[in-house]
């Protein structure tokens, strides 16, 4: 049975599983533009990776506007060990 896990850094943001799949969970900001205060609904999803020059698979989170890339295998181990 797969199992879900926070990621350290990003809790309530992304999770990892057991299968090494990264997926983006559902949550609420807060946004304001032009002086209006409004909600900003994201749908968590199952996010893409792509394969470095060694073979390993990787994904890139975002926080704060700023992208982070993690190896899968190194994001499960931390996660779930």
């Amino acid at each position: 049975m797969e199992k879900w896990a926070d990621i350290k850094g990003f809790e309530g943001m992304y999770q990892v599983s057991t299968e090494g799949r990264v997926r983006s969970v559902d949550r609420v900001t807060e946004m304001v533009r032009h002086g209006i205060s409004y909600e900003m609904r994201h749908k968590g999803k199952i996010l893409k990776t792509s394969v470095n020059k060694y073979g390993y698979e990787r994904v890139q989170l975002t926080k704060d506007s700023k992208p982070y890339t993690f190896s899968i295998h190194r994001l499960v181990a931390i996660a779930l060990l």
